[in-house]
């Protein structure tokens, strides 16, 4: 006998009707859930084996799915005349369903803010890569929301299959578990996507005499670290041994610990005005934006006897970027560190930006070069940036660096249709040669110029969109 017949359905839906038919599945699934959340993931005893409790959870809630709720939905369409019956369920179970899976999928930013709040030594996630496929999310989407307080990644795979025929009104579909190399999630692209995220790490809440703490780069940002890139090996680890005092009232003894927030660049929430700004953006790490920027740089400040001011907005504090477009003639050069956060991360980027951006508007350039460190869908609020109206406002030339053919594809598609914003030129490893060049400019419309290899072509389309 199926186990969804081993439920009172019928004695219930006659007796009392559908709603009860609803409501008790919904007590239930509640009263497993508080028992859960008061006893842990512990194992309930059955004829002498140990069942964890979550196992229970999952066949008693989907025994009750089969065997109630869906009767119970379905007699629900009796009561309605036979026209009404069948459009109401087709739109129900469609566009009243898909609208619960936009409202789930728009929940990502909800768990995103529940765990965010908890220390990540004490509250854990574990990502699935088979569910998160099931659902149609991307994995770096999806682990770009639970990656501070990632500690487990499960590499299963599955696929959805048909269980209807096509002779069926509604096709019904069930997830079906399969190998690694014939599911909808690419583990591949799992992989790639934890390899390039490196090391993570958290700053500690407070640090004595004595503990071990990891450099987490090679600007010298230390905290403790959490996750690691197999091909870079351990972070170097350092022992903390005293703070460095500063001394504010001249001529006292009296000294406090120094902080890279004292004397900062004031964060702003408004830009009255700014220079024509050229931001230059990238799908990863190690893109070339740096070097395409230094370049322009040059171009601006020495061919053309521009004033040029350079920022760097996003990303880990490590002073290399902003010396380098100093170097090649920048005239005002300005990082977040400037502004007293040793990294940036959702939700802090445009105020920072806005802050720095007034700074160096003060020295009066005739335009300002701004880098968006990291990628457009990483970590470090480069998404809150391309989002904000002021900074889309001041901004005449968009450049994009891409790592590859597929990276140019993917930035195309995400500046388009998510933020709406144009892509002047196209640089990075994806123009090193003809081909990826070729494949750039002929599908997908925007001019691409190496920086390194065409710096002329690559300056002169820069400069030509600047004074458009």
């Amino acid at each position: 006998m199926p186990l969804s017949d081993a439920f009172p359905r019928r004695w219930l839906l006659i007796r009392h009707g559908a709603g009860w038919g609803l409501l008790l599945p919904a007590l239930v699934n509640v009263a497993l859930l508080g028992a859960i959340a008061l006893l842990g993931d512990g194992e309930l005893a059955v004829f002498g084996y140990g069942i964890p409790l979550l196992a229970v959870m999952q066949v008693v809630t989907r025994g009750f799915a089969y065997g109630m709720t869906k009767p119970a939905v379905d007699a629900l369409y009796t009561r309605v005349p036979r026209e009404t019956r069948y459009k109401g369920k087709n739109f129900v179970e469609t566009a009243v369903w898909r609208f619960g899976d936009l409202v789930v999928t728009s929940a990502v930013s909800g768990l995103r803010a529940l765990i965010g709040k908890y220390d990540p030594q004490r509250v854990a996630a574990v990502w699935d890569a088979a569910h998160e496929a099931l659902n149609g999310m991307e994995p770096e989407m999806a682990l770009d929301v639970v990656w501070d307080h990632l500690c487990m990644v499960n590499l299963k795979n599955a696929v959805w299959r048909p269980t209807t025929g096509p002779e069926a009104e509604s096709a019904r579909w069930q997830h079906y578990w399969t190998t690694g190399r014939h599911g909808l999630a690419s583990w591949p692209r799992v992989a790639a996507e934890l390899r390039r995220r490196g090391y993570a790490g958290v700053v500690p809440d407070k640090v004595e005499k004595g503990d071990i703490l990891h450099v987490l780069n090679t600007g010298g940002v230390i905290g403790r670290c959490t996750s690691i890139n197999p091909e870079v090996g351990p972070p170097r680890e350092v022992e903390v041994l005293g703070a460095i005092l500063t001394f504010p009232v001249l001529g006292e003894r009296i000294g406090v610990p120094a902080d890279i927030a004292q004397g900062a660049v004031p964060t702003r929430d408004d830009l009255p005005r700014c220079p024509p700004v050229i931001a230059i953006v990238g799908t990863c790490m190690n893109a070339g934006k740096t070097s395409a920027a230094a370049r322009v740089i040059k171009h601006l400040a020495k061919t053309m006897g521009k004033r040029v001011a350079a920022a760097k907005v996003t990303g880990v504090s490590m002073r290399r970027d902003t010396l380098a477009m100093m170097d090649r003639g920048a005239c005002e050069v300005a990082d977040f560190a400037d502004a007293g956060f040793p990294s940036t991360s959702a939700g802090m980027t445009p105020k920072i930006a806005k802050g720095l951006l007034h700074k160096l508007a003060q020295a009066e350039p005739d335009c300002i070069m701004v880098e968006f460190g990291d990628g457009i869908l990483g970590e470090y609020g480069v998404q809150d940036l391309l989002r904000d109206p002021d900074i889309r406002r001041v901004t005449k030339v968009w450049i994009m660096c891409a790592s590859d053919p597929v990276g140019a594809w993917g930035a195309k598609q995400l500046m388009s249709q998510v933020f709406e914003l144009p892509i002047h030129v196209m640089s990075g490893p994806a123009t090193d040669n003809e081909v990826g060049r070729a494949y750039v400019r002929e599908q997908l419309g925007v001019p691409a110029f190496n920086a390194i290899t065409q710096e002329r072509e690559f300056t002169g389309e820069v400069v030509r969109r600047l004074s458009e």
